[in-house]
């Protein structure tokens, strides 16, 4: 008896085991699982809350990012140990296996203390992208994972002091794969070599460019017969035409659905930033896209990640539009 016991233990171990395991994860790419805690990671030095980036975590800038209700956000990438970003002749970013994007949403201090919303990662897993979200708590001392999205009641200002309230919307795992698609295939939308190449502050303070730091820390390897992309124009900076920063904030904003490949493919319209004027679908739309970034709800564009309008990015494209010949 205590044999047959022992061997129905022996058994029933591992099925009790895989029960738990997955009771614990969530099933990402149905081959593996996201831990429930971001802490888990390891992208963060001492408090989770401070942001701090662990020594083997790359934060980076974009010239022109998406306007997400005004929040601000750190963008950090964390690569496999002895893995780099490969560049190859088409300027497209090759991620290795095993590589982390995090890019985490947050309110800085304006008169009240500031609040950290929410943190996507993209994992890259079994060569594609695997997306999950976690959101902050009250205490600032960790992020749990979501799947189903939610939504955040905030006030804050922004840095026009102007004071918003909202409900914050974390998306879900489905909502992070809309925008994330091209063509079927689960993709980045703001790493790219273009929006990467600008100047930041070196360790001295002084300029340097922003892909000579990831190739000196081994973070990029430009491959043979690669070449450096030209520079996304940022679509706030003044220095730059009103034709190249609309264009900019067109890519960031709305590129990543309109294209060819995108979740808006059935549309007349392809906004990347290398789609000519005439093959844009601008001049046909120039009075339909500033009237659906200004209306909050089902027709909203962007379609999805804003509850608020951008009243500086709306400015922007309906002053390039009325240019337009």
């Amino acid at each position: 008896m205590r044999t047959k016991i022992l061997l129905l233990a022996i058994l029933l171990f591992p099925l009790l085991y895989i029960s738990f395991c997955n009771q614990k994860k969530t099933p990402k790419n149905n081959s593996s699982a996201f831990p429930l805690s971001l802490k888990d990671y390891g992208l963060f030095d001492g408090p989770i809350k401070r942001l701090q980036p662990s020594r083997n975590v790359f934060s980076y800038q974009l010239s022109s990012a998406l306007f997400t209700d005004y929040t601000e956000k750190q963008r950090l990438i964390r690569l496999p140990r002895g893995k780099m970003i490969q560049v190859d002749k088409s300027s497209a970013l090759s991620f290795p296996e095993g590589t982390i994007i995090a890019k985490t949403f947050y309110y800085p201090k304006s008169g009240k203390e500031g609040r950290i919303m929410e943190t996507r990662i993209l994992e890259r897993i079994n060569g594609s992208w695997a997306a999950a979200t976690y959101k902050w708590n009250e205490s600032q001392d960790d992020a749990r994972l979501v799947t189903k999205g939610e939504n955040v009641p905030v006030t804050f200002k922004d840095t026009k002091d102007r004071e918003w309230k909202t409900a914050y919307r974390i998306p879900s795992t489905k909502d992070c794969g809309t925008c994330h698609q091209k063509s079927g295939t689960m993709v980045t939308i703001g790493p790219e070599l273009a929006n990467l190449n600008r100047m930041v502050a070196g360790k001295d303070g002084k300029p340097v460019n922003q892909l000579q730091i990831m190739q000196a820390l081994g973070f990029l390897k430009l491959g043979k017969g690669s070449k450096i992309a030209e520079g996304l124009p940022a679509y706030f900076d003044n220095k730059n035409s009103l034709e190249k920063r609309a264009r900019a904030y067109l890519k960031i904003n709305c590129a990543h659905c309109h294209n060819p490949g995108g979740f808006a493919s059935a549309q007349t319209i392809s906004l990347d930033y290398s789609t000519t004027l005439s093959a844009s679908g601008l001049l046909l739309h120039r009075k339909p896209i500033p009237e659906r970034m200004k209306i909050m709800g089902q027709y909203h564009m962007p379609k999805l990640g804003t509850t608020l309008p951008d009243v500086e990015g709306i400015d922007l494209i309906e002053e390039y539009l009325k240019s337009l010949p």
